[in-house]
């Protein structure tokens, strides 16, 4: 929406306000070093000295902070290098000043190679971030919440070379830091949150990485107990979509449905405080995959409607050519295709085929997700057909499987599934066409897939009694 513009009135004296505070400001500097001046003219001088050097001090941090924010809003590595010298420039300056300057300013160097090295930037500048973190920490052992932000930032850089290397010790080095943040403010200190939260991540990685049980219940407590402090909005939203991470992971392990419900609870509550962010789709998706998962345990159509409706404001969040975006869509599609089996409306298996064509288009050949693609296209004109009757749908479904068929090589896991899929489409085009090829091009398949599938397997014996009544059918048409 354009806001309408808005008519202010001219002031009179044409100075800005913060030209006249300014100016006021200064004037009370000059009559206290006037007075400065008549008792001893060499304070003065090192007064002005002094205070010269402290506003240049800032003034580079200052253009630091603005490179940084540039860099991380336009996602531009050059502004971030702008800052490194900015800072570089603030700490060439600090020891004419005072030890905690030149701890200020290693901490801000070390800030802007962490975020170069965050934007792609060269794998050296996180060892350089860790290195200047910890000089930073050498000239501030007394500054309580400055210590609290090294020590939880040196641990952010082993956590990224745990990332980069897959070394259990990066890891562990990274919780190790983490936990000396923490008795560097009070217990009830906002600042806890930052290095909770991080210590909650690592242990759910060390959960995912051995299945530690323990490691994945101590996460959940960290995070709880980061929620319990007074947190800004987007932080808290942050919390609560780790815990309910947390807490789905438990259900997958238990398969207790409270714990299901109560990760669906969290992702919603996290979701209500970003309204209007990109950063909500993320949630919305979170949500969508639980509602889906409960919808598949209880079958409440009430689940599958919420799931759809998370989906298309996720869609709403994430634009065309987004890195994320395909992922939305192919859920969005298989719940689109859920719901028209359960109630038959045909706008959603149009929509489900809409949604998994546009999905093919971002999985050209050569996509290692193109066979699945075809696959669920295929599946969904065979629906379509079903209840239209439009040759057309089948013609492309049998064309769909084909070509997924040739990405799944005889061996591959998917080979029987794809040959029995294109098997029942040909059949269905036999029975549409009669054309006799289709029916025993059909049943082919269908002995191709029991060459992988035994007999004695209930899929396997399946596939055999269709494939001899097929091939009854066949000969019977061929005698007549």
């Amino acid at each position: 929406m354009i806001e309408q513009a808005v008519d202010y009135p001219v002031r009179k004296d044409k100075r800005s306000p913060n030209e006249i505070t300014n100016r006021g400001w200064l004037i009370s500097i000059y009559l206290s070093s006037w007075a400065v001046l008549v008792s001893s003219p060499l304070s003065l001088v090192t007064y002005i000295f002094t205070f010269h050097r402290r506003i240049l001090f800032w003034y580079f941090i200052y253009r630091g902070a603005i490179c940084i924010s540039l860099s991380q809003n336009f996602a531009k590595p050059d502004k971030a290098d702008r800052a490194v010298s900015w800072y570089r420039s603030a700490l060439l300056l600090s020891p004419l000043l005072s030890t905690e300057h030149e701890a200020i300013a290693l901490f801000f160097v070390a800030s802007a190679h962490q975020i170069l090295y965050d934007l792609g930037g060269a794998t050296n500048n996180n060892e350089t971030a860790r290195n200047t973190y910890q000089k930073a920490l050498r000239l501030s052992p007394s500054h309580p919440g400055l210590c609290l932000e090294i020590k939880n930032n040196i641990g952010n850089c082993f956590l990224a070379q745990y990332k980069l290397s897959s070394n259990a010790e990066d890891l562990e080095e990274a919780i190790s830091w983490y936990h000396d943040a923490l008795p560097h403010v009070a217990s009830t200190h906002q600042a806890r949150a930052m290095p909770l939260n991080n210590l909650a991540t690592c242990l759910r990685t060390q959960y995912e990485k051995h299945g530690d049980i323990k490691a994945l219940e101590q996460a959940i407590e960290y995070n709880k107990d980061a929620l319990a402090l007074s947190l800004p909005t987007f932080h808290r939203s942050t919390i609560l979509s780790n815990l309910g991470t947390c807490v789905m992971d438990q259900y997958r392990q238990s398969g207790e449905m409270h714990h299901l419900d109560e990760a669906i609870r969290l992702f919603k509550e996290a979701s209500s405080f970003l309204v209007g962010f990109s950063d909500r789709a993320v949630l919305l998706n979170k949500m969508a995959y639980g509602l889906y998962t409960r919808f598949n345990q209880q079958g409440n159509m009430d689940d599958l409607d919420g799931a759809i409706w998370c989906l298309n404001k996720t869609l709403q969040l994430l634009p065309s050519g987004h890195i994320d975006r395909s992922t939305s869509v192919s859920s969005l599609a298989s719940c689109l295709q859920a719901r028209y089996w359960q109630q038959g409306n045909i706008q959603d298996i149009e929509n489900a085929t809409r949604y998994n064509k546009e999905l093919l288009l971002q999985h050209p050949p050569g996509h290692s997700n193109r066979a699945m693609s075809l696959s669920n296209v295929a599946s969904c004109l065979g629906s379509r057909y079903a209840r239209k009757g439009n040759v057309e749908d089948l013609d492309e479904a049998i064309r769909c499987y084909w070509d997924a068929l040739q990405l799944h090589p005889p061996g591959h896991s998917e080979w029987p599934l794809s040959l029995t899929k294109l098997a029942v489409s040909l059949n269905s085009r036999y029975s549409a066409q009669g054309d006799i090829h289709d029916l025993e091009e059909a049943i082919h398949c269908y002995r191709s897939a029991l060459v992988i599938c035994r007999p004695e397997q209930s899929d396997g014996s399946q596939v055999l009694v269709t494939c001899r009544t097929w091939r009854k059918q066949s000969n019977f048409i061929r005698m007549h």
